[in-house]
């Protein structure tokens, strides 16, 4: 009998909370077909191959011989950043997201300097619910974040980080890209019909859906194919690009037609790749065990070159370690390693190193947690190291020393900024 009662009690707050999510949605309101669709989706395009082999890839590579550090951006410590979950430009801005910690946007000048904080969680018609992205509109001079919660864009002045307005977007969006004065969502499944069972919606102003691309197909492995990964943009706002989870081709979007641009190819080594049958996750499918290796995260890319990461462990690795690639699209040269050896930012004799995004001037950016200094910081203040052996260090990596000496464990990121050679 009390077994039956906590069961019926169970069920009861099941109900009452979710009766409480409801309310807090918006009217649905649910978006038009547009039937004159945009995008051209060439099936028959030339596709250029990409071939990697995990096994061969450079266990280091010589930092001066591929990059050159252009410059060092100390935040300032007027607002905590907690984590920087995405990361953009203007010419003479950075646009930073938190979304993990303080849930809000952050604009930097190019010194560091705050210009401006935007924080408006809640329920009203101008605040948000969650936020799961945003992205630049430089033809209005906006910065669009959107509430997957509310199903709107919240559209912020990019000078003054005022709120100018808000659009309605019903779609189930994840991830948000502005292009050509069309917001593409990265959408997790059918929405509010079946017409929106695509995995990318393009949606105009006037919340009418004018493009649907890659209908969600039956997950079937041997097309090797699923669902979208995270979608970037190029500064100059020339394209956009994705890949797909379980998939090795890279997408691009570029003057109203969807392309498949890139294929990778892994050389048939695959790890740690599962198959989704019987809403059921099997390890080590046959199906999958020679297909691919997932990209970890988004593509970085600007005119000329092409850069992603995933994870590999081979025979030998204790664990599961991150190969990177540089793919220069013009020439097809590929550099492709997993440690980089001379580095003037770390303390150990080689770092991997995650680029986040290209600026305004096609510099690479990386993003640098004080906190990983705070061992170093503290032999150096209790005299553990020898003076001698500190004018040494200062002398052999000037902007190193100045970034141990200058933060603390509580200053928010450091912006480092390489130049490609």
């Amino acid at each position: 009998m009390q077994k039956i009662v906590q069961k019926w009690l169970f069920l009861l707050i099941i109900v009452i909370s979710c009766s409480k999510e409801k309310t807090n949605r918006p009217n649905i309101d649910p978006p038009k077909i547009n039937k004159n669709e945009l995008v051209n989706y060439n099936k028959n395009s030339q596709i250029v191959k990409i071939k990697l082999d995990p096994k061969k890839s450079k266990d280091l590579i010589d930092f001066n011989k591929y990059f050159k550090l252009e410059k060092i951006i100390n935040l300032d410590n007027k607002a905590v950043v907690g984590t920087i979950d995405k990361i953009q430009f203007t010419n003479n801005k950075i646009i930073i997201f938190d979304r993990k910690n303080t849930e809000q946007l952050y604009c930097y000048d190019l010194y560091g300097n705050l210009i401006w904080e935007f924080k408006n969680k809640g329920g009203g018609p101008n605040e948000y619910v969650r936020l799961k992205d945003f992205d630049i509109d430089t033809k209005q001079k906006t910065v669009d974040i959107w509430d997957s919660r509310g199903l709107k864009v919240l559209k912020i002045d990019i000078e003054t980080g005022n709120l100018k307005g808000t659009e309605k977007v019903h779609t189930f969006g994840q991830e948000m890209v502005t292009y050509k004065n069309i917001k593409y969502f990265y959408n997790i499944g059918g929405g509010f019909s079946d017409s929106l069972c695509f995995k990318l919606i393009g949606v105009n102003n006037q919340n009418q859906v004018v493009s649907r691309l890659l209908p969600y197909e039956k997950i079937d492995f041997t097309k090797n194919s699923y669902s979208i990964r995270s979608l970037n943009s190029s500064f100059n706002k020339n394209s956009l690009m994705f890949s797909e989870i379980l998939n090795d081709t890279i997408y691009e979007l570029k003057n109203d037609e969807l392309k498949a641009s890139y294929l990778v190819d892994f050389s048939n080594y695959g790890v740690n790749v599962k198959e989704i049958k019987n809403d059921k996750f099997i390890e080590n499918s046959p199906i999958l065990k020679n297909k691919i290796i997932n990209f970890s995260d988004k593509i970085v890319f600007n005119d000329d070159y092409l850069i992603f990461n995933y994870p590999f462990k081979s025979n030998s690795d204790r664990y599961e370690t991150f190969r990177t690639v540089l793919y220069n699209r013009v020439s097809r040269e590929i550099i492709h390693f997993r440690r980089i050896i001379n580095s003037p930012l770390t303390l150990t004799k080689s770092e991997q190193i995650i680029f986040e995004n290209f600026d305004s001037n096609d510099n690479l950016v990386q993003i640098i947690d004080p906190m990983i200094f705070n061992e170093a910081r503290q032999r150096i203040k209790n005299g553990v190291v020898s003076e001698e052996d500190i004018k040494l260090f200062k002398n052999k990596k000037p902007e190193l020393y100045n970034l141990i000496t200058n933060s603390n464990e509580y200053s928010n990121p450091i912006l480092a900024f390489y130049k490609l050679k």
